[in-house]
């Protein structure tokens, strides 16, 4: 049930944002998505603290007897991707094994810009994936992850500005409605 009402809360904040920016102002937009995601982390973290399974891991289908059983499994899995996004999993996937290494200056550099990058590309669920993937759990994990609400709102709300600014002068120059953007 969390995960249907966190996809929910998901879609409800990608409308508010969208929403503020188009018809309010960025500032606005920007303390209230900063406020929300922050809340947010700290509620999907202790949600995962408490057993709800990592959203961003697909798992494989147990061993066992019966075509049913894959189809269920396939199911899910596609629901899953379908509520985190292909790019997430991608994304994930991908930078799980540079998080891993031996602790030197440059494993330290590598995990640093990963994490930096799925933090400001990619949402709460990303974000604490990777965390956990590079080692850390209970209050440092939520410290850390409360970093990238502060990395990824202004990258969300400037590329939300960039695209209905980009969408509105492409109505423009085809409409000609120039007075009423």
């Amino acid at each position: 049930m969390f995960v249907v009402g966190w996809e929910v809360q998901s879609q409800i904040s990608t409308l508010v944002l969208v929403t503020l920016v188009a018809f309010v102002s960025i500032w606005l937009a920007l303390a209230t998505m900063f406020v929300w995601s922050l809340i947010a982390t700290v509620a999907y973290c202790y949600a995962r603290e408490k057993g709800l399974p990592d959203l961003v891991t697909l798992q494989r289908p147990k061993a066992g007897n019966g075509a049913s059983k894959y189809l269920r499994h396939a199911a899910g899995s596609a629901v899953k991707v379908w509520f985190i996004g292909l790019h997430n999993l991608v994304f994930a996937r991908l930078a799980s094994g540079a998080l891993n290494g031996l602790p030197c200056r440059s494993t330290r550099c590598r995990r640093l810009a990963v994490l930096g990058l799925g933090m400001t590309l990619f949402g709460v669920t990303t974000a604490e994936h990777l965390l956990r993937r590079a080692g850390f759990s209970g209050n440092a994990l939520v410290r850390r992850g409360l970093v990238g609400p502060f990395l990824n709102v202004p990258y969300r709300i400037f590329l939300s500005a960039a695209v209905m600014h980009g969408v509105l002068k492409l109505v423009d120059s085809v409409c000609g409605l120039g007075s009423c953007f």
